[in-house]
């Protein structure tokens, strides 16, 4: 079997095994035996972004909804019309990462001779602790395979390619323009020929590409809502999203711990425990490659660390991380003894299934 289709496997068990423990954990609530019946397993992993992502598909934009970039729910919209709206946002997700999983091995293998150390990255990012995103009706596993064949392409020097899986990333998140600024990076150190002068060649003019998914998006929601950066001017709608300077920002998480948490325990945990600390993995995993020389990594890591530092509260700062990759070369690199390893996986492990059960029973996980 070519690798492909084992990793085509890996995700079907990986699958069943999931419904099995959202099966388990819903149990009671379902009449009789329905928990059986697949699509309402379906439900319990449709929550909700979701919800918002198949109204477009299924009705189009309003402005407050322009913070969801098109080309997921479009994906979804071309799909619904074979396999319905419910089963499509799934499969794109699933196929997705499928895809994912194949270009990491392929970007793995490029870094490792040993295969050990290749499956326990890849048994990192499935099982880390935010990772039931890849399998859900949510964005996270298409822009984790477009942005991982942007970087893989990137390394190949396929220029041209990897300026076209940039593009469609910047269709699929805001955060994928980051990937703008390690493409016109990787191009600098490719040419350059004295200090920082540089050839001028024509790999530099398929950054006009990547910029063309912002351009196009602006152009759309300035026809359909006059406001031509309403994707930006909407986030204030969702979960009270403030764009701050770096300092105002930690002003604000400072003055939070002081006075406004009032010793509640889960809100300590959302904020400093799951916000604070997948950002600063983020920012470790950076500064590893920063001193490791890896400037695609360490570059794409700070401009994502600003930006989610930037903004106030970090909500679903725990989502980006997750498709932050290099994030599992690190801690792969990292813990490279067997047993301290295993430890680590296991703590994965254990927090993945307990955000398995609360999403499933429709509490906010990212």
């Amino acid at each position: 079997m070519n690798l492909l289709g084992k990793f085509f496997l890996l995700v079907v068990f990986y699958l069943l095994g999931i419904f099995l423990v959202i099966s388990l954990f819903n149990f009671y609530p379902f009449k009789d035996l329905a928990f059986l019946n697949i699509n309402n397993l379906l439900v319990l992993f449709f929550r909700w972004d979701s919800f918002h992502y198949q109204q477009i598909a299924l009705n189009g934009y309003d402005s407050v909804n322009s913070v969801f970039f098109p080309l997921y729910p479009f994906l979804v919209k071309v799909v619904s019309y074979f396999v319905g709206p419910l089963w499509s946002g799934f499969l794109i997700s699933w196929t997705s990462l499928v895809l994912s999983l194949f270009v990491f091995y392929k970007i793995l293998a490029l870094r490792y001779s040993e295969e050990k150390m290749r499956q326990r990255a890849i048994a990192l990012l499935i099982f880390s602790p935010f990772a039931l995103f890849l399998a859900a009706f949510y964005t996270e596993s298409l822009f984790l395979f477009l942005s991982l064949s942007f970087f893989y392409f990137l390394n190949k020097k396929k220029w041209l390619t990897a300026s076209c899986f940039a593009f469609f990333a910047c269709l699929t998140r805001n955060i994928g323009i980051l990937l703008l600024a390690v493409y016109l990076f990787q191009y600098w150190q490719t040419f350059r020929t004295t200090g920082i002068r540089f050839k001028v060649k024509k790999q530099l003019f398929y950054t006009l590409i990547i910029l063309l998914a912002p351009i196009f998006y602006s152009v759309f929601c300035y026809f359909k809502f006059g406001n031509q950066i309403s994707f930006i001017t909407e986030q204030s709608n969702w979960t009270s999203h403030v764009f701050s300077l770096p300092w105002n920002a930690f002003k604000k998480y400072s003055t939070f711990l002081i006075n406004d948490y009032e010793g509640k325990i889960y809100t300590i945990y959302q904020i400093f425990f799951k916000e604070i600390g997948a950002f600063l993995i983020l920012l470790i995993t950076s500064i590893y490659f920063l001193r490791r020389r890896e400037w695609p990594y360490a570059i794409y890591g700070f401009l994502s660390a600003l930006l989610f530092f930037c903004i106030v509260p970090m909500t679903s700062v725990n989502r980006y991380a997750l498709v932050f990759f290099p994030i599992y070369i690190f801690l792969t690199d990292f813990f490279k003894k067997d047993l301290n390893w295993f430890i680590l996986f296991f703590l994965s492990f254990i927090y993945f299934i307990f955000n398995l059960f609360i999403f499933s029973r429709g509490a906010w996980v990212g």
